[in-house]
C-alpha cells in the first residue's frame, strides 16, 4: 500500500506467531525464563496490509530463543536469533551471551558501579529480493551509469550508504568485493565491554551532583571479509547536577478529580556528556545501528542501544522537571508530570546542530479510567532539529464497559519521515462477559483520507481469545 510496484504475490497469505514464556524453577535465588518470540510472514508487505499498527512500530519482526537469569544484581542471557524470512534484511546470532549489572555500591563504597559485557556471533544477510532485482544488477554497474541511479533510489540507510561507496570504486578495485560480501552476506565475531562508575554527591542539603566515567571496547573478528580496523576504544566522561524545590498545597481534596492533598516538586537540571572514540566508516560492521526517530539519543553510553553507531559526542542537556503528587492508597501518586529541555551540542554526532528543538514532554493520570499526554519539539534557538512535532493522546473510559484512545500527531520538516497531521481513534466495547466490540480508525487531516479502518468482533473462550473482522486501508497514493 505504500504505491511501490510489487509484483506477483501470492493470493494465499498469512502470519503464524509464535510467544511463550515459560518460568523455570532452579535451585537459586534467581528468576529463570525461557521466552520464544518467532513471526512467520507469507511476504514482505503481510504486516503493512493486514497489522498496520505493529508495522509502523516493528516492520521486521525478531525470531529469537533465549534464556534469561534475573537477580537484584544483574541479568544474565544467552539467547540466538534466527532468520525465517528472507524477504527482507536480517541479523542472525547464534548465538549472544550479554551480562548486564545494574548501579550498585562497589565494595560498600559510596561509588557506584554498572555496566556490561557482550559476545556475539553475527551474520548479516540481505533480503533476497532485493539482493537479485537491485543490489546484485547495480554492482554490474559503474558510477557514471545512468541506470545506477534509478537502482540506488530503491535502497535506503546502510544498504544504500554500501552500495554508493561501491559505485563509487573503480571495476577492478579489490576492495569491491569485500564490501559487496559484507552487503549481502556478512559473518563476524563482535565483543563489547562497557563499565562505568559513578559517585553521587549531595551539597548544603540541596545541590545534588554525579559525576560519572566510563570505558569500553569493542573488537570485531570477521569471518568472511577482511577488516581495516578490528577493535575500537570509547571513553566517557559526564556529570549531572540538579537540585529540588518543593511547596506542599495540603489542603486540595477533590475526589472527583483523584486530588487527597497536591504536593509540588520542582526539579531544575544540567547533564554533560561527553564520548571520545575512534571515527566510523561504512566499511566497519554495522548490524546495531541508529534508525531515523523524532526522540532525543540517550547520553549515558550504558543505555546506547546502537553500539555500533557509538561516535563521538560533547552534548549539555539543560531542563526541568516538575511533578504534582498526590496521596492514593496511603501512598505518594504523580498527578501530572512535566519535562521540558534541551540540547546544547559542542560536537554533534548525528549533524551540524549547535542546538537541539525544545522538548516538552507531560503526562496526566488523575484517575484509573483517565489519562492524557502531550508530547512536543520545536526549534527555539537557529533551526534547533529542524523540524515540529505535536503529539497528543486521550485514554479514557467513561462506563466500565467502554473505553478508547485517541491520538492527534502533527509532525512537520523531519528528514527523514514523511510529513503527518493525524488522528487516531481505537475503542473497545464490551458486551458481556464473553463478547466484546473493537475500532480503530486512522485520518490524515491534510486531505481528510481514512487511511485505516479495522472493525473487530471478539469471544472470550478462557484460555483462549477469538477475534473476527474487516478492516480496509487506503494509502492515498496511486
Amino acid at each position: 500500500t505504500n504505491g511501490i510496484p510489487r509484483g506477483d504475490i501470492d493470493p494465499e497469505r498469512y502470519k503464524i506467531e509464535l510467544k511463550h514464556r515459560l518460568d523455570l524453577d532452579f535451585p537459586d535465588d534467581a528468576q529463570w525464563r525461557l521466552d520464544s518470540n518467532f513471526t512467520l510472514l507469507s511476504d514482505q508487505y503481510y504486516l503493512e496490509d493486514f497489522d498496520r499498527t505493529e508495522y509502523q512500530s516493528d516492520p521486521a519482526p525478531d525470531n529469537t530463543l533465549g534464556l534469561y537469569r534475573k537477580d537484584d544484581d544483574s541479568l544474565l542471557s544467552l539467547y540466538g536469533r534466527f532468520r525465517l524470512n528472507d524477504f527482507y534484511r536480517t541479523d542472525t546470532r547464534s548465538p549472544e551471551i550479554t551480562f548486564d549489572r545494574v548501579r550498585k555500591p562497589l565494595f560498600d563504597s559510596p561509588i557506584l558501579h554498572e555496566g556490561n559485557m557482550s559476545f556475539a556471533v553475527i551474520g548479516e544477510k540481505a533480503a533476497d529480493l532485493a539482493t537479485n532485482t537491485i543490489i546484485n544488477p547495480l554492482l554490474q554497474l559503474g558510477p557514471n551509469d545512468p541506470t545506477a541511479q534509478t537502482l540506488l533510489n530503491q535502497l535506503n540507510g546502510y544498504e544504500r550508504q554500501l552500495a554508493e561507496q561501491i559505485l563509487a570504486l573503480p571495476k577492478n578495485d579489490p576492495r569491491r568485493e569485500e564490501l559487496r560480501t559484507q552487503l549481502l552476506d556478512s559473518n563476524y565475531s563482535r565483543l563489547n565491554i562497557y563499565q562505568e562508575i559513578s559517585a553521587p554527591m549531595t551539597f548544603g542539603n540541596f545541590l545534588n551532583i554525579t559525576p560519572e566515567a566510563g570505558v569500553g571496547y569493542t573488537r570485531y573478528d570477521a569471518a568472511n571479509w577482511q577488516l581495516d580496523s578490528t577493535d575500537r576504544t570509547y571513553l566517557y566522561g559526564g556529570v549531572e547536577a540538579s537540585t529540588k524545590i518543593s511547596k506542599d498545597f495540603g489542603g486540595n481534596r477533590y475526589p472527583r478529580w483523584g486530588l487527597d492533598g497536591l504536593k509540588h516538586i520542582l526539579q531544575p537540571y544540567v547533564n554533560w556528556s561527553v564520548v571520545s572514540t575512534d571515527n566510523i566508516t561504512i566499511e566497519d560492521p554495522q548490524v546495531d545501528r541508529l534508525t531515523p526517530t523524532i526522540r532525543p539519543r540517550p547520553l549515558d553510553p550504558v543505555r546506547f542501544n546502537a553500539i555500533d553507531n557509538l561516535a563521538s559526542w560533547n552534548i549539555v542537556r539543560v531542563g526541568a522537571r516538575n511533578r504534582l503528587l498526590t496521596k492514593r492508597n496511603d501512598t505518594s501518586h504523580e498527578w501530572f508530570y512535566l519535562n521540558t529541555y534541551f540540547d546544547a551540542f559542542a560536537e554533534d554526532p548525528e549533524g551540524m546542530r549547535d542546538y537541539s528543538n525544545l522538548y516538552n514532554e507531560a503526562r496526566w493520570q488523575p484517575l484509573p479510567w483517565l489519562a492524557a499526554g502531550l508530547e512536543t519539539q520545536f526549534p527555539i534557538v537557529d533551526d534547533g532539529s529542524g523540524f515540529t512535532l505535536y503529539n497528543t493522546y486521550l485514554s479514557y473510559m467513561p462506563t466500565s464497559n467502554f473505553e478508547f484512545t485517541m491520538n492527534y500527531l502533527v509532525l512537520n520538516g523531519n528528514p527523514a519521515l514523511d510529513d503527518s497531521n493525524q488522528l487516531y481513534f481505537q475503542s473497545y466495547l464490551r458486551l458481556n462477559d464473553k463478547w466484546g466490540l473493537g475500532s480503530l480508525d486512522v485520518v490524515e487531516l491534510a486531505d481528510g483520507t481514512v487511511t485505516q479502518q479495522q472493525y473487530t468482533l471478539h469471544r472470550d473462550l478462557g484460555s483462549w481469545v477469538m477475534g473476527m473482522g474487516v478492516s480496509a486501508v487506503d494509502n492515498r497514493l496511486q
